[in-house]
């Protein structure tokens, strides 16, 4: 049993979970879940919580079986598998079904998605200035977060997206590298469609590209490493700002390797070499 956003979440035998709101608003977020997956459910291929019971003090769901891959750095591990490529071709054409399986009047009922990894430039600036492990990673995370503020997304990338679509809200067959399905979607709303991408560069550039291209092959609009880089960028920079001073050293080492992958790697490397970044 744990206790987490306003509700109490128990597993229970059968592969199922019981979700109980301690108090209102975490029960109109619960119903609006439910809701949700009841409507995307026949639209998607993929698997999805199925809702058993919705009442206002409890629900029970029926999960979707299979494996997480994140955390600890196990993406790319498991990215550098045969099955990664899979899990990349899979993830990309999921996406292309979950961004086009609502039509624009039925997303704006859900509002907009709630991306709390995404904080203004500004807001990211004022939390970080100063505290950058050296004046080379310093200098790249000004860029990055200019570059960042330059951006605005197109009316035509706002879609029903996850919003928070990590590999540990992923259910993969580990032996195959299956997406067998995907899970929490309380965060999820209306947004820039490459926030779904945001979280593919921790497996790696090259699983991100194989994701894309599925994408883009399953009928979605072909969507732009580049501004999926700048998401990513920002996440790491505020992951860093929130694991600040909180005692975890394990963690904050974590981060600021992730920072420094950011400013230093494939993605600081492409951004910064050009002047914008590129439709």
């Amino acid at each position: 049993m744990e206790q987490r956003h306003g509700r109490w979440i128990v597993r229970l035998p059968g592969n199922r979970l019981a979700l109980v709101p301690d108090n209102a608003s975490a029960a109109a977020r619960l119903a609006r879940e439910a809701k949700l997956l009841r409507l995307l459910g026949p639209r998607v291929s993929f698997g999805l919580p199925s809702i058993q019971y919705d009442g206002p003090d409890l629900q029970l769901r029926a999960l979707v079986p299979g494996t997480q891959v994140g955390g600890e750095g196990r993406e790319r591990a498991f990215a550098a598998r045969p099955q990664g490529m899979r899990l990349a071709d899979d993830l990309g054409r999921a996406l292309a079904q979950l961004h086009r399986a609502l039509t624009r009047a039925e997303a704006e009922k859900f509002g907009p998605a709630n991306i709390e990894t995404l904080p203004t430039a500004d807001v990211l600036r004022g939390r970080l200035q100063g505290t950058l492990p050296d004046t080379r990673t310093a200098n790249a995370f000004d860029r990055l977060l200019d570059l960042y503020r330059e951006y605005a997304p197109r009316r035509a990338d706002i879609v029903l997206a996850h919003g928070d679509l990590w590999a540990g809200n992923m259910a993969v067959d580990p032996e195959t590298g299956a997406l067998n399905g995907l899970f929490d979607l309380d965060d999820a709303g209306l947004a820039d469609r490459h926030v779904d991408f945001m979280y593919f560069h921790s497996f790696g550039v090259a699983f991100t590209r194989r994701a894309l291209a599925a994408y883009a092959a399953e009928g979605g609009k072909a969507a732009s490493w580049e501004r999926v880089a700048i998401y990513h960028a920002v996440a790491a920079f505020a992951a860093f700002a929130d694991i600040r001073g909180k005692g975890d050293r394990h963690m904050l080492q974590r981060r600021i390797d992730w920072v420094r992958d950011v400013c230093h790697g494939p993605i600081g490397g492409t951004l910064l070499s050009s002047p914008a970044i590129k439709s």
